[in-house]
């Protein structure tokens, strides 16, 4: 008697897509203002600047004195980088995952 027995599978866990923006506006911070101004304002005090005057009567605070930028971009995480944001990669959450073994 002869048998043969085979098996193949695939299993991924915490596979990174790239769609993860790490400079992102906490949608919690969003959701007050919305829920302060409405969504449309909140929308347009976003893009607006920091001294602004519709920025200083929502009580947009500095997030340090000689800022100069967007409110959107001045309650971001990473702040002084801009336009460009760093995006997590399969390499950057291989890097930062704790390993076990």
């Amino acid at each position: 008697m002869v048998a043969e027995i085979g098996y193949n599978a695939t299993m991924g866990h915490h596979l990174t897509t790239n769609q993860v923006d790490l400079n992102q506006l906490d949608p919690k911070i969003f959701e007050s203002y919305v829920k302060k101004l409405g969504f449309d304002s909140a929308y347009a005090l976003m893009n607006a600047q920091i001294t602004s005057a519709s920025a200083q009567a929502a009580g947009v605070p500095y997030p340090y004195p000689s800022f100069r930028g967007t409110v959107g971009q001045a309650l971001r995480p990473f702040r002084s980088t801009g336009a460009s944001t760093p995006r997590a990669t399969a390499a950057t959450a291989a890097a930062t995952r704790p390993t076990t073994r």
